[in-house]
């Protein structure tokens, strides 16, 4: 559904309905009300990790240690502010028209509690409004950076902390409307608290694992999306040898 679809993707809107569902999967968050190139407000907490309210492939995401750096990472070219203007503003549009005049504007960075903690994937999908777990994916970093170095499957995640997973994403899911289609949830899981934190849900396949789960699980993603397009139970397909 459409709706949902925007509701994932506006990423301060799936925030506050993350809140109402599953808070405990939720870090702090707040929306950095300045314009583009305004001033940073006083009194916001650091350090803070912020990216756009609307964006792709973690462009402008980062973390800020202080008022400065977070000044000067929102401080924006012609050039910038021209690409960017034109790429969320559709998006914008079609929000406020699906999800309602008063949700605010995609034109915005958003600042959320930095998580330092293991990252994993949770692929699925949703068929007959039920949410289905395909698998997880451990998301290995580079030392000291967020850049990945590998994707790795089997998980060396618990069982129960899976199950945990696939808990907050149904209750999430169900929020939202998501009845019917592909998902991805990033989340963190930090062993010592034994606490699970949401990144972000994609409202799609991760094509970027479609090789790893057919290898390892025998599971076809791909062959999963077009059973979906065609209205037919995932379940139903055959694992390949």
């Amino acid at each position: 559904p459409v709706n949902a679809i925007l509701a994932c993707q506006h990423k301060y809107y799936a925030r506050q309905v993350l809140q109402q569902v599953a808070p405990e999967a939720n870090p702090a968050f707040e929306l950095l009300n300045a314009e583009y190139g305004a001033p940073i407000p006083d009194g916001l907490q650091y350090p803070a990790f912020v990216k756009p309210v609307k964006a792709a492939f973690s462009v402008l995401a980062r973390r800020v240690d202080n008022q400065q750096e977070l000044h000067d990472h929102t401080r924006f070219g012609r050039w910038e502010l021209w690409v960017i203007r034109r790429l969320v503003e559709p998006f914008d549009r079609i929000v406020r028209e699906r999800l309602g005049k008063d949700v605010p504007s995609a034109h915005h960075m958003l600042l959320e509690a930095p998580v330092q903690a293991a990252q994993y994937n949770l692929d699925g999908y949703v068929f007959d409004n039920q949410v289905h777990a395909v698998g997880v994916v451990d998301a290995i970093m580079y030392p000291r950076t967020q850049a990945f170095m590998r994707h790795q499957l089997p998980t060396r995640l618990a069982p129960s902390v899976q199950a945990r997973a696939l808990d907050v994403a149904r209750r999430f899911l169900g929020a939202v409307g998501f009845t019917h289609g592909l998902f991805n949830m990033e989340f963190f899981y930090d062993e010592a608290s034994d606490r699970l934190t949401v990144i972000e849900f994609n409202p799609r396949m991760a094509s970027q694992y479609s090789d790893l789960y057919r290898r390892v699980l025998g599971v076809d993603l791909h062959a999963i999306g077009l059973a979906l397009a065609h209205g037919t139970d995932p379940a139903s397909l055959p694992v390949i040898a």
